[in-house]
């Protein structure tokens, strides 16, 4: 969620959002996608970014958001999602030549396939201990965090070619955000 609000006080707009979410129940392990850019987190950004909304309307749509999020990482972990079915089949008709369903092509789907921010979390036992990657679009950012007991690391990443994103100033936003979100 704080990532949400860093995203929107840099872009000014929701940015869309993929999360690996680790699916054990598969034999050799799988992911699915964790969508993280809900319309509770985005209700709670605009909150957050208007000066409309007081202390306690803001702290109950951060809650809301989390509770939302966690909800539908429930759902993921529960197989009960889409993204990577949708994946599969698709990688399937093109290593068969097939042609693709109409779904594939779509600007709504590729938009929803078009991640501003790639995500995950990989803790460590180690403190000091930071992973990072490359974002997923050109005009997005690779945002690996780590959670332990004594604080949160994020690996910040973004592309040289990209003119509207930079790393240091998304680790800024994201480090505001935390704070106003305490």
């Amino acid at each position: 969620v704080a990532m949400q609000l860093a995203f929107y006080r840099l872009h000014n707009k929701p940015g869309n959002a993929y999360e690996s979410g680790s699916l054990r129940k598969f034999h050799l392990g799988r992911t699915e996608i964790i969508r993280t850019c809900s319309s509770d987190a985005v209700e709670f950004v605009r909150a957050m970014t208007s000066n409309t909304n007081s202390v306690e309307e803001r702290a109950k749509l951060l809650l809301k958001a989390i509770n939302s999020h966690r909800q539908y990482t429930n759902s993921v972990l529960s197989c009960e999602t889409f993204d990577r079915h949708l994946l599969g089949l698709k990688l399937v008709a093109l290593e068969n030549d097939i042609d693709l369903p109409d779904i594939y092509k779509d600007v709504s789907y590729q938009r929803a396939c078009h991640y501003l921010i790639s995500s995950s979390q990989v803790t460590s036992k180690f403190e000091y201990a930071v992973t990072s990657y490359g974002p997923a679009v050109e005009d997005g950012y690779g945002a690996c965090y780590s959670i332990t007991e004594k604080k949160l690391s994020f690996g910040l990443s973004s592309l040289r070619s990209s003119k509207q994103c930079s790393a240091y100033e998304f680790g800024q936003q994201i480090q505001n955000a935390l704070i106003d979100c305490q």
